[in-house]
């Protein structure tokens, strides 16, 4: 009798393995620091480019859309070491950076967009 329930199980086991490791995509949110210079651009329904990171190492480049929470969900197979970082945000202009990263395991970013000063020749 024990013996029938050996195999039974290793099956049961090998069959939860894939559920076990399937994660829920995490919200992130996305919003302003106190100090951004510039807030025009709207983080509802924006484009961002992301870049995630674990230990330092660039594993993927991503385009995401938040939502009119300024909300955008992500899957995180990294576990608690990505590190999500806003590179740029969609139809910000060209002498303006925005920049925005969170810590491990956070789900917040604050985004900073300062204006870009370009060097200019006396003549």
């Amino acid at each position: 009798m024990k013996k029938r329930w050996i195999p039974l199980c290793v099956l049961f086991g090998a069959l939860s393995l894939p559920l076990a490791s399937f994660s829920a995509p995490k919200a992130y949110s996305v919003n302003y620091t106190i100090t951004s210079q510039h807030k025009a651009l709207s983080l509802k329904n924006a484009v961002l480019h992301i870049k995630l990171y674990t230990n330092g190492n660039l594993r993927k480049r991503l385009v995401t859309k938040t939502n009119d929470k300024q909300l955008f969900f992500l899957d995180n197979p990294y576990g608690s070491s990505l590190v999500v970082e806003v590179a740029s945000i969609k139809g910000e202009p060209k002498n303006m950076n925005c920049y925005g990263a969170t810590h491990p395991g956070q789900t917040s970013i604050l985004i900073d967009c300062h204006v870009s000063f370009e060097d200019k020749d006396d003549d």
